[in-house]
């Protein structure tokens, strides 16, 4: 028996050996002709699995191959259903042998599907105390959820999983648990052949269970639901019944868990070896230690005693070896013939490195991978590895005995690189930049870099983790330096991990070019993307000056205000309290004040902005807190969260900006993000006037793409009315809401505009007439209105959006004015909300993403042109469609005007793109530029 709080995982067996078949080519398979890629995927998330959830038990169910219950009940059910493809069942014995050789417990069942089995075992495990994780690519589950059992669901792939419970579930959907069934008996479920109701899909259904709640009462009440629902609901009502019936699985099945025949236990690791290599899985034997040993054991490879020293076999001059430095003879392994450890030699003296640069002159290209880190303008390095492309590796290392600094390396490594001709390859290639620059190295060597190419293809990555890369682009299984090792075996393993790494740069930069090439994208890469990496990193050294002083005088303007507002909320409320207690806070408004309840929390009711919002209508204390937060939060979040950033030597604020984070191709920035400063309230705008140049002589330039968006919606659109009122300079908002209000431009009232700009913004964003209804506080119906109007007047951009949706379902993927690109996955997906997600993302991201193509543009060509006519005017920051310079006086007339003709002429569009340009001595104070 489990002890309380013991984790059983419980695994679909079909439904994860289906995710992984489609997820993972077809054309994996042995030499013999035998398919892997469902139990290769399997396999893969499994292991993922135990290592990072550490289950304490785990049984696997699968459908057993002959009819349920449900076909008897309805003979048509999975009718529809395609069969299982050869290729998918001659791997399903094989997952299980997995299984039994992991010692894993299988359960199938006559009569009854895997998901009745697995609705049923965590049943039994939360009464026998147990927390139970259901591991699936099956939506079906989501109804098991409880307090007690969560979900795993497989996302990306098959060893992404995203965890779900009960309260992320209706965040998501907008449904509990139990009344998934319902949802499904009322849309009905193609992939099960399960009816449903005629005309109602997840839009409706989900509809009628949020007023009914379930599909009883939806039924109950259906002589009082109108038009066609309501006579579907009627006439049928006993399908969907039945419907509802085939959707539930069964929690009452005659299997019984016994926890301690399912316990995680060692694995039968020889005849896990034997599968493995009868599968080819030779990356998973390396990777897995006991696997790894079994193969040294039978391998026909020198024994122990045949072998010497690793560091004198492979030193890349054998004639002048030099021992015990940093990572020396002394500390380096015997040898070990792991396909990863052939070729690799140890950097050790001063001439091996003379050599090596002198062998990196002859090579038309090399890998470089730094194990280095940079932040707040410091960079720090730990060793290097370099590849040549004939497979030799070579690791210098850095962090042990000092064996050579950072600026000798980089001094030889400079007279490769400041020749052209040769090309390096490497993986995040902004930080070597800054290394070369910090060490005095100008590069006039190509670069080529795989971060970089990968985002391109796959923009809505999470993260471009090298190892990742490899696994899933060359099918290579690189493992990583392990934790918690003493600190010479760590060295040794990240000296190897890296050389490995650089070793296999050259064949990922093939197929990730191939990639580019059959998606158009090598222009965007070579053109735009790799060059840009230049400017973001000087821009990065080079940083932004700050004034503490003007934070310290706003962080005691600030402690006044909140001390005030205290006072006054203390004075309202009627008693002291502590403000920062959402508790005490609960107990004021909803008990002492008698506010009405907004929203229940598990801890009682909710205080959150939203609430408050509702509450200031009735009550003066809830602005009072709004405004006390809203203090709260700039000085803690942004004041005093910016200072640390400070470095202190440059005095200055060194951002990171992210290339490769969005999946619409624009810049974001981090440590600190400076586009997240809040500019809307007089505080936050108060913040920027810290922002200085660097010396007394020079201003801070702002350049400001204005209504960038919109016009780049009136180029592709190519509406007449949206392209005329650009065409004639007038104010967009202005334009918009006469045609919206069918009023002259002489009529519109201040409000009208505002509500109009809303409009405007919220049309390219893809918002619905609650969200407009939201953000203007009127009703639904006049939100519509507005909508309505806008698509009537404005007749191409409805068009637009319609072909921008109907291309994506057709492609799966839309692109900007560059070729940008970004895939949509869910564009067609049968569930309503992540398909109307996709569809908001098909219309905005070509707006966006060519927004992000135009300024990365423009920063490419004013790098170029202050290179070319040699100005001191530097490029400091990128905050959204905005650029900030930093200009001496002498050439503000020039570089303005240069810099915002580049700006304006970057791409030719339909209608003109405008910049306007302001100055100041900080960035708060910025007035307007005389002819800008």
């Amino acid at each position: 028996m489990g002890k309380g709080g013991d984790k059983l995982f419980i695994l679909d067996g079909h439904s994860l050996a289906y995710r992984a078949f489609y997820a993972l080519p077809l054309g994996l398979k042995t030499s013999k002709g035998l398919h892997t890629n469902a139990v290769l995927g399997f396999t893969n998330m499994l292991l993922r699995l135990l290592k990072d959830k550490s289950p304490d038990f785990m049984v696997t169910t699968f459908d057993y191959p002959a009819p349920t219950f449900r076909h008897r009940s309805y003979s048509a059910y999975k009718a529809t259903r395609e069969k299982t493809p050869a290729e998918m069942k001659e791997q399903v014995p094989l997952i299980k042998d997995i299984l039994t050789a992991f010692k894993i417990t299988i359960s199938e069942l006559e009569g009854y599907e895997a998901d009745d089995l697995i609705g049923t075992f965590a049943l039994q495990a939360e009464k026998l105390g147990l927390a139970p994780f259901i591991v699936t690519a099956d939506a079906d589950a989501y109804q098991l959820l409880s307090p007690r059992t969560k979900l795993l669901i497989t996302r990306k792939g098959i060893t992404q999983l995203e965890e779900f419970n009960v309260e992320k579930m209706q965040e998501r959907y907008g449904l509990t648990p139990s009344q998934w069934v319902d949802f499904k008996a009322l849309k009905g479920d193609s992939s099960d052949n399960i009816p449903g109701v005629p005309g109602i899909g997840e839009k409706r259904a989900l509809q009628l269970l949020k007023e009914y709640g379930s599909l009883e009462n939806v039924l109950a009440q259906s002589k009082d639901i109108p038009g066609k629902v309501g006579k579907n609901l009627r006439e049928y009502a006993e399908q969907a019944l039945l419907s509802k019936d085939l959707a539930t699985i069964r929690r009452n099945v005659p299997v019984s868990l016994q926890p301690e025949e399912c316990r995680c236990q060692e694995a039968d690791w020889e005849s896990l070896f034997k599968l493995f290599r009868e599968l080819e899985f030779n990356n998973l034997i390396e990777k897995i230690p006991e696997l790894s040993d079994l193969k040294k054991r039978n391998s026909r490879e020198p024994s122990d005693d045949a072998a010497t020293d690793y560091f004198r076999q492979s030193t890349l001059f054998p004639d002048e070896y030099t021992a015990g430095k940093g990572i020396g003879a002394d500390s380096l392994p015997e040898i070990n013939k792991a396909p990863e450890e052939e070729g690799f030699s140890f950097i050790t003296d001063d001439k091996d490195l003379e050599k090596l640069c002198r062998r990196w002159q002859k090579e038309d290209e090399f890998s470089l991978l730094l194990n280095a880190g940079f932040g707040r303008g410091k960079a720090f390095l730990a060793g290097a590895a370099c590849a040549l492309k004939g497979g030799e590796v070579f690791y210098i290392p850095f962090d042990n005995g000092g064996l050579f600094d950072a600026a000798r390396f980089f001094k030889l490594l400079g007279r490769t690189l400041e020749t052209p001709g040769n090309t390096l390859v490497t993986h995040d290639l902004k930080p070597l930049l800054k290394l070369l620059s910090k060490n005095g190295v100008k590069p006039a060597c190509s670069f080529f870099d795989t971060l970089l190419a990968a985002y391109l293809l796959e923009a809505d990555r999470p993260a471009y983790h090298l190892p990742v890369m490899f696994e899933e682009y060359l099918g290579l299984s690189i493992r990583e330096p392990e934790k918690g090792l003493p600190e010479e075996e760590t060295a040794r393993q990240r000296a190897y991990f890296l050389g490995t790494c650089a070793r296999h740069l050259f064949a990922l930069r093939e197929t990730l070019l191939d990639g580019l090439e059959a998606r158009r994208l090598k222009d965007l890469f070579f053109n735009l993307e790799l060059p840009l990496v230049g400017v973001l990193a000087k821009m990065e050294l080079r940083g932004i000056r700050v004034r503490e002083d003007i934070w310290d005088q706003l962080a005691a303007e600030m402690d006044e205000s909140m001390a005030l507002l205290e006072k006054e909320i203390m004075e309202l409320a009627g008693e002291e309290f502590n403000l920062n207690s959402p508790r005490q806070l609960s107990y004021i408004l909803f008990e002492k004040l008698k506010l009405p309840v907004i929203r229940r929390i598990k801890t009682g009711y909710s205080t959150d902005a939203r609430v408050l919002q509702e509450l200031s209508a009735i009550h003066p204390v809830a602005a009072k807190i709004m405004e006390y937060r809203t203090v709260a939060k700039l000085k803690t979040t942004y004041l005093e969260g910016l200072r640390p950033l400070i470095n202190p030597e440059t005095g200055k604020i060194h951002t990171t900006f992210n290339q490769a984070v969005t999946a619409t191709g624009r810049l974001s920035s981090k440590d600190p993000n400076l586009q997240n400063i809040p500019v809307r309230l007089e505080e936050g705008r108060r913040l920027r006037q810290a922002f200085i140049p660097s010396s007394e002589d020079s201003l801070l330039l702002s350049a400001d793409y204005s209504q960038i968006e919109l016009r780049i919606m009136a180029h592709l659109s190519r509406d007449p009315n949206l392209m005329d009122a650009f065409l004639k300079d007038q104010d967009i908002h202005t334009r918009t809401a006469a045609e919206v209000f069918n009023v002259s431009l002489e009529e519109v009232t201040p409000l009208m505009r505002n509500r109009a700009k809303a409009v405007n913004f919220g049309i390219i964003y893809g918002i619905s007439d609650y969200g407009l209804s939201q953000d203007l506080q009127i009703p639904r119906a006049e939100a519509r209105k507005y909508i309505e109007n806008y698509f009537n007047r404005y007749t191409g951009v409805k068009r637009y959006v319609d072909e921008c949706i109907k291309t994506a379902r057709e492609n799966g993927y839309v692109t900007t004015v560059m070729d940008r690109r970004r895939y949509l996955p869910d564009i067609n997906h049968s569930n309503y909300s992540r398909r109307s997600f996709a569809e908001r993302i098909a219309r905005n991201m070509p707006i966006q993403g060519s927004a992000a193509d135009i300024i990365k543009s423009a920063m490419l060509s004013i790098d170029r042109e202050f290179e070319k006519k040699g100005f001191r005017a530097a490029m400091l920051l990128q905050v959204h469609d905005e650029l900030i310079f930093e200009v001496p006086s002498e050439e503000l007339d020039e570089v303005a005007a240069r810099v915002k003709s580049l700006m304006e002429g970057v791409l030719p569009l339909a209608v003109p793109l405008k910049v306007d340009l302001k100055v100041g001595r900080d960035w708060y104070h910025l007035d307007p530029l005389e002819g800008g």
